[in-house]
Order: structure tokens, then C-alpha cells, then sequence
């Protein structure tokens, strides 16, 4: 469980009083919403549903998508959270309990609650980042390679961020916009 900050606590604070001040009252189902989201704005889908091993991270998978529950277990590591796993029944968290052995919700109980060690979660994260950060500095090179092959060295210079003159009608630099291409 995150550890909420008082930052956090006086925003959820600041924005009841706020809500409360322009329409009279506040849902409180909502100001665990509301806290929920403000604790980690990013990361959509995963509402305060505790599992009493903290170890795991947790996420919801729509298995009304053919093959996504196969994908899920079988393609990336994730397993089923039991529901005797959960801090609370499902009942009294607005879950549904088929009797499956699944932590279920939606209309007709197609999500199910899976987790991942975390270990083993952040690890995955981190190489998709170095993945991602190859394929752009890949990316970057073929520009600038074409860039050097149809205005000249300068321009792949340019592009690689090794310039920052206006070479052959390009201005700017990237971590900006780029200005116009006279051809």
C-alpha cells in the first residue's frame, strides 16, 4: 500500500471543501476516487482493491476480448488473484464472486483481477523503457542519415543534435518545433 502523503491528503481536503462549497455535498465514494486518483494519477484502471500479500502488482484484464485471458496468463506472466487473497470480501467491495475462484466486476463479470510480482513487474517495465528509448535513438539515426544524404553532413549533424544553425532551410533544434523545410 502507498504511503499517502500530506501533500495528497490536504488536496483531496481542499477539493471536498471546494465540491462541497459549488453543489451543497459530496459523494464519499467518490472522495476515495478522488484520493485514489491524486496518489497516482497514471495509473488508470486499478481502483483500491488490496490483495494481503503487497508484493503484486495488480490489474484488471477484459476478458470479453477473444484470447485475452490466454494472453494474459500464458503470453505475460500474470495469474489469477484468488478471492480469500483480497483485504475484504468481494461483496464489500463491489466485486462479483462467481464462485470460480476469480476476482471478478463489470456487467457480466468479464474483468478479472490479475497480479504479477512486482519484482518481476518493474523488471519487464524497465527493459520495455530500454526498448523504447533504443527504438527512438534508432529512429533519430535514420533521420539524421537521411537528412545528411539529402541536404548534406551538416543536416545529419543538425539532427543528431550536433548543430544548431540553419542548415539548408531547417531552423530549430529538436527538443523543440521544428521551423520549415525549404526544398
Amino acid at each position: 500500500m502507498v504511503k499517502k502523503s500530506t501533500k495528497v491528503l490536504k488536496e483531496v481536503e481542499e477539493i471536498v471543501e471546494s465540491v462541497t462549497e459549488a453543489i451543497g455535498s459530496v459523494d464519499p465514494s467518490l472522495i476515495q476516487v478522488w484520493d485514489r486518483r491524486l496518489l497516482n494519477p497514471l495509473q488508470a484502471g486499478i481502483t483500491s482493491i488490496e490483495i494481503k500479500d503487497d508484493g503484486y502488482e495488480l490489474r484488471w484484464i477484459n476478458t470479453a476480448q477473444q484470447g485475452r485471458f490466454y494472453n494474459a496468463t500464458r503470453e505475460q506472466g500474470w495469474t489469477k488473484v484468488h478471492p480469500d487473497e483480497l483485504v475484504g470480501t468481494p461483496k464489500d467491495l463491489g466485486l462479483d464472486d462467481l464462485g470460480d475462484g476469480m476476482v471478478r466486476r463489470g456487467i457480466k463479470g468479464e474483468e478479472i483481477l490479475m497480479k504479477m510480482p512486482k519484482a518481476v513487474f518493474s523488471r519487464i517495465q524497465r527493459r520495455k523503457s530500454e526498448m523504447v528509448v533504443k527504438a527512438l535513438k534508432n529512429t533519430r539515426q535514420n533521420l539524421a542519415q537521411s537528412a545528411a544524404n539529402r541536404f548534406g553532413g551538416q543536416a545529419g549533424e543538425f539532427v543528431m543534435g550536433k548543430g544548431t544553425e540553419e542548415v539548408g532551410g531547417l531552423t530549430g533544434d529538436l527538443t523543440g518545433s521544428i521551423g520549415k523545410l525549404d526544398v
